[in-house]
């Protein structure tokens, strides 16, 4: 997407009407949205194990952690994300961003708390509630709430590069 352009083209978008990112296709299959996409390849390739378990509790508590990515943090995490990356820095409204850098830390806390109690959110092992949300956050914080990303451009898009956290 984004400079890259492949999100617009006709071949993606019969793909995924909604043109956006990710997509996968497996087979002739296609599907779009992350949350299926992490189920869809966990029931086919790790059903049973700790990354997609038997036990539909354990299940559950995972897709309760994918959901609440999508639901609850990735409003401000958006807010966060387009308020310092993709705006100019002469446009940018940190009062904004800081309050939405500070939602994010509250509902952090929440993950925070399940792992005080378990060492993943998808319980005693890793799972598949472990591949999105806080895992993305952790990466990007430091890049968005670091002073030099207010004049941040994209250059890493027009590289082909991203960076690292440190």
């Amino acid at each position: 997407g984004g400079a890259f352009g492949v999100v617009d083209t006709p071949q993606y978008r019969a793909m995924n009407p909604n043109g956006r990112v990710p997509v996968i296709e497996d087979d002739g299959f296609v599907l779009w949205e992350s949350n299926a996409i992490v189920r869809y390849l966990m029931a086919r390739h790790a059903n049973g194990s700790a990354w997609y378990p038997e036990d539909i509790k354990a299940r559950a508590t995972a897709d309760k952690w994918m959901d609440w990515t999508t639901s609850s943090l990735a409003g401000p995490f958006r807010n966060v994300f387009w308020g310092v990356l993709r705006t100019p820095a002469a446009q940018q409204d940190w009062s904004a961003i800081n309050a939405a850098i500070k939602e994010c830390e509250d509902l952090l806390s929440m993950a925070n708390q399940a792992l005080a109690a378990k060492p993943y959110l998808s319980g005693d092992e890793i799972g598949m509630a472990n591949t999105l949300g806080p895992e993305t956050w952790k990466r990007c914080a430091p890049h968005l709430t670091n002073a030099k990303a207010k004049s941040y451009e994209l250059s890493h898009l027009r590289s082909n590069t991203m960076p690292q956290s440190p």
